[in-house]
């Protein structure tokens, strides 16, 4: 006997003939959506974060190539070694910066694709 559609109770889990009901699909991409956003939330923020240091850093070093500048042309020999100093230093943060820019960036693109793929599967019948 074939029960009708309206007649079914629907329990959320795989129908008789191996495929996962409707239900049971948005529950799993709700599940994976939800995961994604815990994985991938502090990575977007601390590549917001990171940015926002090279930018500062950047303006910090543009300040001291600005006073380099003036303190060469006051031939002022003690600022000039000291600004020197400041500006490799903050070179040195903006390369570390950028390094550490590059890494989140690639893992946030790894773990995306994770999950880009895990709703694929989803998508595709046959799969479950």
């Amino acid at each position: 006997m074939v029960v009708p559609k309206y007649g079914r109770q629907d329990t959320g889990e795989e129908e008789s003939s191996g495929k996962i009901t409707k239900k049971e699909k948005r529950r799993r991409r709700s599940a994976i959506i939800t995961e994604r956003a815990k994985i991938l939330k502090p990575l977007e923020e601390r590549i917001v974060r990171v940015e926002n240091d090279i930018e500062t850093h950047e303006e910090e070093l543009n300040e001291l190539n600005d006073a380099m500048l003036e303190a060469s042309q006051a031939h002022d020999g003690k600022s000039i070694v000291k600004i020197s100093q400041s500006i490799q230093n903050c070179q040195s943060a903006i390369d570390r910066l950028f390094n550490e820019l590059e890494e989140i960036t690639s893992t946030l693109n790894e773990q995306a694709a994770v999950f880009q793929k895990r709703l694929d599967q989803l998508d595709r019948p046959g799969d479950f």
